[in-house]
């Protein structure tokens, strides 16, 4: 991957985090596997650009994703389709 891949990625996820409404200050919680460091790279890069606060969580218990989502209230969520719960 280079940089025009990150570039490219992080600008479609920023602006359509925009296009969804998302403001400066939400909160984004990214639920971190083992092998998506591009995949958080992305979510790290686009949320900043649009000023959206990214969260990363490393979990695949459901009871500690669970309380970190009541805690931190985020107004979304990123995991990987790879990414095993439970």
């Amino acid at each position: 991957m280079n940089n025009n891949y990150w570039e490219t990625h992080s600008n479609a996820l920023a602006y359509g985090l925009i296009e969804q409404g998302w403001k400066q200050g939400d909160k984004l919680l990214l639920l971190l596997g083992r092998s998506n460091t591009s995949e958080a790279v992305t979510t790290f890069a686009g949320a900043a650009k649009a000023g959206v606060i990214t969260i990363p969580f490393r979990s695949n218990d459901p009871n500690e994703i669970e309380k970190t989502i009541s805690l931190i209230n985020p107004k979304g969520i990123v995991f990987s389709p790879h990414q095993l719960i439970g």
